[in-house]
Formats: structure tokens, sequence, C-alpha cells
């Protein structure tokens, strides 16, 4: 199950990678945005850095490491949802996280923003969301 939804998730931010291709060559931008797209290019790339740590966090909670506090392993020992739940809940969570800079990307190449810039965006989500294929 949990592959099939990555799937879909890698197939999502794929296609949005052709939306930022659609924007730039049909014209659809806008021609003058002046600096709200350059302030749109820095919040995309500024909008994966939770992503590696929200990973961390996640692993190390969920290998049990001595560095969660006391509260949180006590709040799910016993009654958390199924290991494969909680690596699906992980797994989507850490998704909308990657896909945010996508996002940006089309917002960014919408207000007339470089095409090469748009799809850095576009290429950071593409690699994070790669990065959290479930386990075999």
């Amino acid at each position: 199950m949990a592959k099939i939804i990555w799937s879909a998730m890698v197939g999502s931010v794929a296609l949005l990678g052709g939306v930022i291709l659609f924007l730039h060559y049909a014209g659809l931008g806008m021609q003058n945005s002046g600096g709200i797209a350059g302030v749109i290019l820095i919040l995309g790339v500024l909008s994966i850095l939770p992503f590696p740590v929200l990973r961390l966090i996640l692993k190390r909670r969920d290998s049990g490491d001595d560095t969660v506090p006391a509260h949180a392993a006590a709040r799910d020992a016993g009654h958390g949802p199924e290991d494969e739940q909680k690596a699906l809940r992980n797994m989507l969570l850490l998704a909308g996280i990657a896909e945010m800079p996508v996002m940006m990307g089309i917002v960014y190449v919408a207000l007339g923003g470089a095409l090469e810039w748009g799809l850095m965006l576009w290429a950071i989500s593409l690699i994070a969301v790669l990065s959290i294929r479930p386990a075999e």
C-alpha cells in the first residue's frame, strides 16, 4: 500500500514539473512581476529546510533512540498505530513538505520567473520525494 501511495506522489511531483514547463512555453506567466518573484524563489528554496530535520526526528523517534524525550516515547509506547501505519503517516508528512518547493516553482514561473529556477525547485521536490521511498 505504501509503495502505491509513494508512486502516486512521485507521479504528482513529475506532473507538476510539466505544469512549470506549460506555464513557461504557453506564455501564461506575467511579464514584469517586480521583486515578488524573487521572494517566491527564496521561499521555495527555504521551504525544503524542514524536510531533513523532520526526517531525522521521525527516524530517531521510530527507532527508539535515546535522544527522544521520555514523554514522547511514553506517549507512543503501546498506544500508537502499527509500524506500517506509522511509516505511512511519516511518509505522507514528509511528502507534504517535499512538494512545497515545486508549488513555489509554479508560482515563481507564473509570476514571470526564469524557467531554469522553476525547474530547480521542481528538481528539489523530486529528489526529496524520491528519497522517502518506503522499505521493501
